[in-house]
Order: C-alpha cells, then sequence, then structure tokens
C-alpha cells in the first residue's frame, strides 16, 4: 500500500489519527510516517486494513440490499374469482 493509498484510506475511513493509531494498533507518530511515506506500514496494520476495507464495503452492500427489500415493488390487487370474471349470459 503506498502512501497515497494509505492517506485515501484514512480520509474514507472518518477517523482521527488518535482512532486510527488504536484501531491498528500502533502510535499517532507511526500513522504521521505511514502517510508521509516515510516508513512501510507493518504487515499486521496491513492485514487490519484490508479487513476495515471489506467490513466497509460488506456494510454498503448490505444497506444497499435492505433499502432494495424495503421498496415498494408494485401494488398487488387481489379479487374474488367472481368479481373479476361475468358469469355467462351477462352482457
Amino acid at each position: 500500500m503506498t502512501a497515497q493509498e494509505f492517506l485515501e484510506f484514512w480520509q474514507q475511513s472518518g477517523l482521527t489519527q488518535k482512532q486510527l493509531a488504536k484501531a491498528l494498533g500502533c502510535s499517532q507518530s507511526a500513522i504521521s510516517e505511514w502517510k508521509d511515506g516515510k516508513r512501510d506500514i507493518p504487515r499486521k496494520a496491513l492485514t487490519i486494513i484490508r479487513l476495515m476495507q471489506e467490513n466497509r464495503q460488506l456494510k454498503a452492500q448490505l444497506e444497499m440490499s435492505n433499502a432494495a427489500l424495503q421498496e415498494p415493488q408494485g401494488a398487488i390487487e387481489i379479487r374474488n374469482v367472481g368479481e373479476t370474471t361475468q358469469k355467462r349470459g351477462e352482457t
């Protein structure tokens, strides 16, 4: 993950530097160094970042599915058979 990709992830996460550091199990200064490209991101932190990204994608998919289920699919009209057909001999 490049420094730019990390920065984009951080911005999309909506977390503060302190919150992100806590989530990734690192110091705030490490976050700054990763953002600036001064230090490589450790494998453990990369794994957590990828899991956070996947979680965000799954959450978005779930929200879309829930929204689709809540949308009305059109009215279904139910009638008795006698109401929808004419009897023989009637005009």
